[in-house]
């Protein structure tokens, strides 16, 4: 065994993680999840809430390509900035602060039933579902840069193998349970 060898052996182990750490990647696991689960259920509020029915039932076609093309687009360039980024100490950490408050104002905003006009339908339905693209993408854009985060975090919590192996099942147990808890509840 050479001196490399046993200062990573050294590091995985005395290195620990703190109970604030796990916990916060435990909670940030579980809501992250719920809030995937969430989604699930946009396109029966499409159809009972927005009116997306009928005439207006091409809606709830075209909404999910038009999202998915912006998936294909914005995926791919949110990881390229996440992996470029210059950084100090902590790569992760700054995303979980900034992209909390975004997450959650898309996610209500996606749900809001909104009436832009009584007077003219159509423009009502064009802006409703204008509305819900935003939000959509509002969410989608800062929900990929904190899971972009978050699943850097699988692999670096820490460099103790036994440790991160329990961490890492124990926040898919939560994230489970996050996604678990919205579709048991709808």
């Amino acid at each position: 065994m050479d001196e490399n060898d046993a200062l990573v052996e050294q590091t995985q182990a005395t290195k620990f993680v703190p109970m604030k750490e796990r916990i916060s990647f435990y909670l940030s696991g579980f809501l992250r999840d719920m809030s995937y689960a969430t989604w699930g259920n946009l396109t029966r509020f499409y159809i009972d809430i927005l009116g997306f029915v009928g005439k207006w039932n091409w809606m709830n076609a075209a909404l999910p390509v038009v999202e998915k093309i912006y998936d294909g687009v914005n995926d791919p360039l949110i990881g390229a900035y996440f992996d470029s980024r210059k950084y100090g100490a902590e790569k992760a950490r700054p995303f979980f602060r900034t992209t909390a408050l975004p997450v959650a104002l898309g996610l209500l905003c996606a749900f809001l039933p909104i009436t832009f006009s009584r007077s003219n339908e159509t423009a009502n339905m064009f802006l409703r579902a204008a509305f819900a693209l935003l939000a959509y993408m509002v969410y989608e854009g800062f929900q990929t840069l904190n899971a972009t985060a978050h699943m850097s975090l699988y692999t670096s919590i820490t460099p103790n193998i036994d440790e991160r192996r329990g961490i890492v099942s124990r926040v898919r147990l939560f994230a489970s349970g996050g996604s678990g808890l919205i579709s048991g509840l709808t």
